[in-house]
């Protein structure tokens, strides 16, 4: 997953280097252990900053992508219900243009 440095306030500093995250759950697990992931980068051959190498799917336990996901869904579902309810009189006042 890629971090945008700039927008991010999640960063940490190992080593002399700046790692960026995504969400404060992430920012702490790699604070708990940073060997365990700098060793992961360093495996992959990433020379990038972003510690990220978990799938989107393992993401989704952690507040920032399920509030997302949950947003879009209820933001849909009201969009839906406000179409709805201003469809009715278009279609019952339709025969009378």
């Amino acid at each position: 997953m890629k971090v945008d440095p700039k927008k991010t306030p999640f960063k940490y500093t190992y080593r002399g280097k700046v790692y960026y995250f995504c969400s404060d759950k992430c920012f702490k697990e790699f604070r708990s252990n940073p060997e365990k992931y700098v060793k992961r980068v360093q495996l992959h051959g990433s020379d990038e900053e972003n510690v990220h190498s978990k799938g989107a799917n393992e993401h989704e336990d952690h507040g920032g992508h399920a509030d997302h996901h949950k947003m879009m869904m209820d933001d849909f579902k009201r969009r839906f219900i406000v179409s709805s309810i201003l469809t009715v009189p278009v279609l019952i006042l339709s025969p009378l243009i």
